[in-house]
């Protein structure tokens, strides 16, 4: 991915993270005017209820400004477009799909086929040059090993990205 690429991501990224916390905003203000007590029962059950839609709604917002902030991170850090699991790159068409994404195309299924609990705290272990090459394509194309281009420099920078990340 050429630089002038990388740059309309970002600045598109940047203009969907001012667009979130535009509407963050919003919900403040309108939930504290909204605070005034029902005199019915029923009214203040659908005021509740909308409340909580509200808020979910923007507890998802804030996940997604949190992607995007990450995505960002990594674009200034030369980190983007590199799986956070294996090392290897993402695709071009699904970086431009969905510029938040972390992880490769076959780690991604491998990550939707397992329980989903694994995080990115740690870079993967170094392998053993014999267990490092790819083992037999799966019925989905999948590899059980997917190649690690220059550990040393990967894991590296990895570690750079990850110590940005713990920062607030």
């Amino acid at each position: 991915m050429n630089t002038r690429q990388m740059k309309r991501i970002r600045g598109m990224l940047v203009q969907r993270l001012e667009a979130l916390q535009g509407t963050a905003g919003r919900t403040v203000s309108s939930l504290a005017k909204d605070g005034g007590p029902c005199a019915d029962w029923m009214d203040h059950a659908a005021l509740e209820h909308d409340r909580q839609v509200e808020l979910a709604i923007r507890g998802r917002e804030r996940d997604a400004a949190q992607e995007i902030r990450q995505a960002i991170r990594r674009i200034d850090q030369g980190l983007f477009g590199v799986c956070l699991v294996c090392g290897a790159s993402i695709a071009e068409k699904r970086l431009v799909a969905e510029p938040t994404t972390r992880l490769c195309r076959s780690c991604q299924e491998l990550e939707e086929m397992g329980d989903g609990r694994r995080r990115f705290a740690a870079p993967p272990p170094a392998v053993p040059a014999a267990a490092a090459e790819p083992r037999r394509e799966g019925p989905m194309g999948l590899t059980a090993r997917p190649k690690r281009p220059d550990k040393a420099e990967f894991q590296s920078r990895l570690q750079r990205a990850l110590a940005g990340a713990e920062r607030p």
